[in-house]
């Protein structure tokens, strides 16, 4: 990890790793970027794969000043950024699953609710109604 006032040193890494320039870190890209992907096909889908293995690449292109040769080959650090991704997205979409159920239940508390009220009004006047309806009745029939 880069600190603050060390920029020579994280410079010196990115350059011994052969990805710091843009076209290194193509070459690169173009090498390791089918593995990558498949890596997180299988465990996202190929859908999802497509954006997360573009978003590996981003961020490990933001980040090839601080890759260290010393401590692994470029694969498993791409690896660990997809993993890191595919981590991300999963809380995300939990969050996302937790939110909607928990807008479900209370739509669903509103609608009982709702619904409780009408049955309610409709007990209430259905007596009134029927009586109405059969005075109404009544005076057709008696009127005809």
């Amino acid at each position: 990890m880069r600190r603050y006032g060390e920029p020579a040193v994280a410079t010196q890494r990115g350059a011994r790793s052969g990805i710091a320039d843009r076209q290194s870190f193509e070459r690169r890209f173009e090498e390791l970027f089918s593995a990558v992907h498949r890596y997180l096909a299988r465990r996202v889908g190929t859908a999802f794969a497509d954006d997360l293995a573009a978003e590996t690449f981003a961020t490990a292109y933001r980040s090839r000043h601080d890759y260290d040769p010393g401590r692994g080959a470029l694969r498993p650090w791409l690896f660990g950024i997809a993993t890191t991704h595919v981590r991300n997205r999963w809380r995300a979409e939990q969050h996302l699953l937790e939110f909607d159920a928990r807008l479900a239940a209370d739509v669903e508390l509103r609608e009982d609710l709702a619904m409780s009220d009408g049955r309610l009004s409709a007990s209430l006047v259905a007596s009134r109604i029927a009586a109405a309806l059969s005075q109404g009745v009544g005076q057709s029939h008696s009127a005809g």
